[in-house]
């Protein structure tokens, strides 16, 4: 199953990211908007994906690359770079950059997708820019 924020934030605002924990076959990343509509994975724009132990970032609905390990209780992070890029964090450590360009005036919401019936993702919450 999946879900999608009903909130979501402009690429140029004080929201810069998100955060959350995830089981194992879960996916947390950020939609654009108008391609969040199903219940799969595969319409989430930008996401990380913990699968078997193994971290990939995920971007348009493929699979880019593995970033490394992972495992429940684990924090995620995907947060909108001064260079308006978005940076996928894994336990408070940039892994990734995306080579996309994010426009200021794009909305982007949270949007997940879990695998398993009994996986989860808790915590999830906005990260404001320093200061805010």
């Amino acid at each position: 199953g999946g879900a999608r924020s009903v909130g979501s934030f402009v690429a140029n605002s004080t929201v810069i990211g998100f955060q959350a924990r995830a089981s194992h076959h879960a996916m947390l990343g950020l939609g654009k908007g108008s391609r969040s509509y199903s219940d799969g994975y595969s319409d989430i724009d930008h996401a990380l994906y913990c699968n078997g132990g193994n971290l990939y970032v995920y971007e348009d609905g493929f699979q880019q690359l593995r970033i490394g390990s992972c495992r429940f209780g684990d924090t995620f992070e995907i947060r909108l770079t001064n260079e308006s890029k978005l940076a996928y964090y894994h336990n408070g450590q940039q892994m990734h950059v995306s080579s996309d360009v994010i426009a200021a005036d794009r909305r982007l919401n949270v949007d997940v997708s879990v695998y398993l019936e009994g996986g989860k993702i808790t915590d999830a919450e906005w990260i404001g820019a320093p200061g805010q």
